[in-house]
């Protein structure tokens, strides 16, 4: 690529984006779902996935070849800003602070409302990719809980999986680019599936920040260590499956992939949930979401009684406004469907959540229902009730990109 190729790719991807971020009031559609229709699905070959979208601890993880010393040459290297905490001011007895400009260039910066004033039909969702994680798999059977109909416990992996899959079909059927952290009954840690994600994300800006004119070598570590988590698939702190994702606060690399995962607005993470609770009365479908302050809260509540600036800083380029704004319509949308999953209290709140925590991609857990309350463990075990869930689900994200 030339210099002025180069130059001219660039002004391309820069004019195709830059539009300001509205902040929207939740309102809920009333047009019903129509009938969902066939289309094609996007793939993307992701390290350590296979292409069914279940683990494959077989699969080839060697990063590309470097480019030659004339390509470098003719591209120069990814800049990267002042990437090191110790020239941070101390946070006293709080973690210290990342500053909020991004350490990465801005290759892209698309943002929801990028969309907005698309009717709704096969090509509403064009160009947004949605993750959607099915909570549990394998051994990690979730909540379960016993019928006096089955021999066997409605396992909440059961029922997310199967979430998972209507509402990828009916997303497709808009047009958007579906990926599942799982696609079968396969146990992955928490750490896998923020990996999962993070790999996706840091793909796509490498192969943006090429088409630019950068060399991506100073990134080009990034995609291994996601590698070697989804590769170990483990939680456990001595395992090595924690990888960048295991301490307290964000050290330097993965300050990086949380700025380029904020390049990607028209990338969502959902992650699909079942709620329980000891009271069996308790009932409803509610949204989780953590936005800045609380994230940061959170980590400062973890390195208490240790001394915080030895520890890596707070990251704080979360898009809090967009992550409640996603969990609110999620929540919304399905108690406009079905009014009986409508919670007492709580219908939106914040609580530590790893996959939340732990990826800067617009993102929100959705409790489908309290498993442990039979009248929604009723709805939960419906096929025709999760397809409304699932039409409702897809009005969301439709409304999220779409509506102002």
């Amino acid at each position: 690529m030339t210099a002025k190729q180069a130059e001219r790719a660039l002004a391309v991807i820069m004019a195709a984006a830059g539009v300001l971020l509205l902040l929207s009031l939740f309102g809920v559609l009333g047009a019903p779902w129509p009938h969902s229709s066939d289309s094609t699905e996007t793939e993307m070959k992701m390290t350590g996935q296979a292409e069914n979208g279940d683990l494959n601890q077989d699969q080839d993880v060697t990063p590309p070849p470097a480019e030659t010393d004339e390509e470098i040459a003719a591209l120069g290297l990814l800049p990267l800003a002042d990437n090191d905490p110790d020239s941070l001011t101390p946070g006293g007895t709080a973690l210290r602070s990342w500053p909020a400009d991004s350490v990465v260039p801005q290759i892209r910066d698309v943002t929801r409302t990028s969309f907005v004033g698309r009717d709704f039909g096969p090509e509403a969702l064009s160009g947004i990719t949605v993750i959607l994680d099915a909570a549990h798999g394998g051994a990690d059977n979730g909540q379960g809980v016993f019928t006096a109909l089955d021999d066997e416990p409605v396992y909440e992996k059961t029922i997310t999986l199967k979430m998972a899959q209507m509402l990828g079909e009916r997303l497709r059927s808009l047009g958007a680019n579906v990926i599942y952290t799982r696609t079968g009954d396969t146990e992955l840690s928490l750490f896998y599936r923020v990996a999962f994600a993070a790999d996706y994300a840091l793909l796509a800006y490498g192969e943006e920040a090429a088409l630019a004119g950068y060399d991506i070598e100073p990134i080009r570590h990034l995609r291994p260590l996601m590698s070697d988590i989804m590769r170990i698939n483990q939680s456990s702190a001595d395992s090595g499956g924690r990888g960048l994702f295991g301490n307290i606060g964000t050290p330097p690399d993965l300050r990086i992939i949380y700025d380029i995962e904020r390049q990607y607005g028209d990338i969502l993470l959902i992650s699909l949930q079942t709620g329980f609770s000891a009271d069996e009365s308790i009932r409803g479908a509610h949204a989780v979401y953590m936005s800045n302050s609380y994230i940061a809260s959170v980590n400062n509540g973890y390195a208490a009684g240790q001394p915080a600036d030895t520890l890596p800083p707070n990251y704080a380029g979360y898009n809090s406004e967009d992550r409640f704004r996603l969990a609110g319509l999620l929540q919304a949308h399905i108690v406009s469907q079905i009014p009986s999953l409508a919670p007492e209290n709580e219908p939106v709140r914040e609580e530590d959540m790893a996959v939340l925590r732990l990826s800067n991609l617009n993102s929100a857990v959705i409790e489908l229902g309290m498993l442990s309350n039979p009248e929604d463990r009723a709805i939960l075990t419906d096929d025709e009730s999760l397809g409304t869930m699932a039409n409702a689900l897809t009005n969301a994200v439709y409304q999220y990109y779409c509506l102002p």
